[in-house]
């Protein structure tokens, strides 16, 4: 049975790992979107190619977000952990689950902390460009944030209830 445990943590921490290179942001001026960006784009940094207010092509580099890597390197542990202890001794279940809990909850709070730091430099850019730009999180986001906090909690309840114990 703790074995189905840490396959369901290591099928959550996979499934985040793929949001990261779906639509995770989008920027948009009134009605029109400018860039979408994928987790992998934040993380990394990247260069985005958009139409200037008079129709010509403009690009600008993007910089790697700490807050975007923080999560997609955490993930790649908490999948890496998985696996490690899906083929280790049942006598380590319960320091792998507190383990997955940490990893998960840094994932979720690193997540929220980037909502609030590109909300923060979109009303900046706006400022200074002098439109408003909107910023929307894309089906990306909201799955990896979503699942990182139900990742957090199922370990939480595993090591609370004792069940690696069975």
């Amino acid at each position: 049975m703790n074995k189905n445990y840490h396959f369901i943590s290591l099928s959550l921490f996979a499934v985040i790992i793929i949001c990261f290179f779906l639509p995770f942001i989008s920027i948009t001026c009134g009605d029109t979107k400018i860039a979408t960006l994928k987790g992998t784009d934040l993380a990394f940094g990247t260069r985005v190619n958009y139409r200037d207010i008079d129709s010509s092509t403009a690009s600008r580099n993007v910089d790697p977000e700490a807050l975007a890597l923080l999560p997609f390197i955490l993930s790649i542990a908490g999948l890496v952990v998985s696996i490690v202890y899906l083929v280790s001794n049942p006598a380590k279940y319960k320091s792998s689950f507190i383990i997955l809990c940490i990893l998960s909850s840094i994932i979720f709070i690193s997540l929220l902390a980037l909502q609030f730091k590109l909300k923060s430099d979109i009303r900046t850019e706006s400022g200074e460009v002098g439109f408003s730009l909107k910023l929307n999180y894309e089906f990306g986001y909201w799955i990896a944030l979503i699942l990182s906090l139900l990742t957090a909690l199922l370990n939480l309840y595993l090591v609370s209830t004792r069940k690696f114990e069975q």
